[in-house]
Parts: structure tokens; sequence; C-alpha cells
């Protein structure tokens, strides 16, 4: 497998909470050249939806386990959120907290601490427009040839959002979200997934979408469908850090 250089995620929590009403030309073109998929979550209890949702996405809940389950990953997180920042820290992950989610301010740190690690995650609080407003800027800055850059958006309260599923069939066999660690999995949340859209140039396959919108990557995103707790493996897989997870 060719070796994938530095990872960046954008998670944007509620990306999806309405309808964009602004153009989103780098987003667009950062779509229409990667591939994109959902990410199903699981029935929990957090009180704090967004944060469990994050805890999904990392699949880590013991105090400073992070490295070790991903064979020494370095990772670091920017996030205006002390629950994330402190959820981050409890598990081993370098985190730095943000005043602001303002592009201008946070690129050039994140930028500062890229050589030293090789997975960072950037948390992103704000809904719809103004999400789309500040990922159209960190996009232009991290869609770079040398970025493995991924950016994930959920639907913030919106949170019976009714997304198809592959028709049932008995000629095809059981998909990989409904099991973890060899267990069933039986909480599945079938609504409002998270979506992911991947992209790093000559390494990452391409799809038939052509834009950043709800609908195009539903219905052209060819990355399938995945649990939210195996997207981390998967990034840390072509990281070099996990053996291959799934088909």
């Amino acid at each position: 497998m060719a070796e994938y250089p530095k990872c960046v995620v954008l998670f944007a929590e509620s990306l999806f909470s309405s309808a964009f009403s602004i153009l989103h030309p780098n987003l667009d073109r950062f779509t229409c050249n990667g591939c994109a998929g959902r990410l199903l979550l699981r029935q929990f209890e957090n009180k704090n939806k967004r944060l469990g949702e994050f805890i999904q996405l990392l699949d880590v809940d013991e105090k400073g386990s992070f490295t070790l389950k991903y064979n020494d990953l370095k990772a670091s997180l920017f996030t205006p959120s002390k629950d994330f920042h402190d959820y981050a820290s409890f598990i081993g992950v370098s985190s730095t907290l943000t005043p602001t989610n303002l592009p201008s301010q946070i690129i050039p740190q994140i930028k500062h601490v890229i050589p030293s690690t090789e997975l960072t995650f950037v948390h992103i609080q704000e809904q719809s427009d103004h999400a789309v407003k500040i990922l159209e800027e960190f996009v232009h800055s991290f869609d770079e040839d040398n970025i493995f850059l991924v950016v994930v958006g959920g639907y913030g309260e919106r949170d019976n959002v009714e997304t198809p599923l592959p028709p049932a069939s008995p000629f095809l066999p059981q998909q990989s979200y409904c099991i973890k660690d060899g267990q069933p999995v039986t909480n599945i949340k079938f609504t409002s997934p998270l979506h992911a859209v991947y992209h790093c140039k000559n390494l990452t396959r391409k799809d038939d979408t052509t834009t950043f919108t709800e609908e195009n990557l539903l219905t052209q995103g060819g990355n399938g469908i995945i649990l939210a707790e195996h997207f981390l493996k998967e990034i840390a897989f072509k990281l070099g850090h996990m053996p291959k997870y799934g088909a």
C-alpha cells in the first residue's frame, strides 16, 4: 500500500443542521476529487451528544489508552470545547483549547504542529452556513498534495434524519457496520449519520460525487457505510499504524 502523508480531520458537528444557502467552491472541488461515505452512530447516553459522537469516532474510553490502541499514532486536537479538550487529554491525545474557530487564527497553529504529529483533529462547533464558511478556508489551506484531508459533518440537533440503506439481500454478506470486534452490534442508530469525505492526491479513489451537498453525498458517495467506531481504525491503517480493517 502507498504511504499516506499527514492526516487532518475537520469535524463539523452541526454542519448539516439546515440546508446551505451559500456557495462553497472549495468544498465542491475537494468532494469532486475525493470519495464520500457514511458513518453510522450507536445509541448512547452521553449528556453531551456532540462529545458522544466524537468519542465514537475515536473509539477510546480508557485513560491514556489512545497510543496503545492505535500503535503509537501521534495525534492532536484543536477545539473550542472544554469537554472535548478534557476528553482528549484523558485518553492521551495532545489537545489545544482554542478561544475561536476563526481559521486565520487556528491554521498557523495547526501548521506548526503538523510536522511533529501524524493525525490532527479540528473541531468546529458552528452550524450550517457558518460552518461552511470556516470549512471553505480550512479546505483551501489543507487540501494539498502532502495532506490526507477528511471532512466529517454531523446533523447537530436534527436527530431523526432518514438516510437510505442498501436494500437487503440474501446474497450479500453481513455488513461491517453490524459487527464490532467479532460481535454483533445491536444498538445502531440508522438516522442522522455522520458524512465523511476523503481526499489525498493520487492515493484516495474518486467516486461520482460532484458537489458538497447532503443529497449528492448520499446518492453518489462510493465509500459505503461503516460504523463510526471503525472510522479511526481505517485512518490509522492508511497511516501505517493498524492492520487492514474490513474489506
